[in-house]
């Protein structure tokens, strides 16, 4: 909907990552920043979960280090973190296995506070 001339619109300030919740799984919007100097949870880019990695953006390299770090991050394994959609994009979804909705939203508000 277009704003009219009296109004302005502005954009929703976020404070957790999209989660979609599934049967038995979640769904993360991530957004990755690949060849960074470091990797590091970078905070929110609009409603997705920015990471920054290492790994380059060639051969699912980035994508296995996004995979591995999100595992470590949410405390679960690695087999629980699936690259959902957006194999050779930098906006992704994760599925996560193992974790409810309250457990995920808990870790990433953690995770979220601490990389501030």
């Amino acid at each position: 909907m277009k704003p009219t001339r009296d109004e302005t619109w502005t954009e929703p300030e976020y404070t957790l990552p999209s989660l979609e919740e599934h049967q038995g799984w979640l769904l993360l919007k991530v957004k990755v920043q690949p060849g960074a100097s470091r990797e590091r949870f970078a905070g929110l880019h609009g409603d997705a979960l920015k990471i920054a990695v290492t790994a380059p953006p060639e051969r699912g390299k980035a994508n296995a280090q996004v995979q591995s770090l999100l595992a470590r991050a949410l405390g679960i394994r690695g087999s629980q973190v699936q690259l959902h959609s957006g194999e050779k994009s930098r906006d992704k979804r994760f599925r996560l296995d193992g974790l409810t909705l309250e457990e995920a939203r808990a870790r990433l508000a953690k995770l979220l506070s601490a990389a501030s």
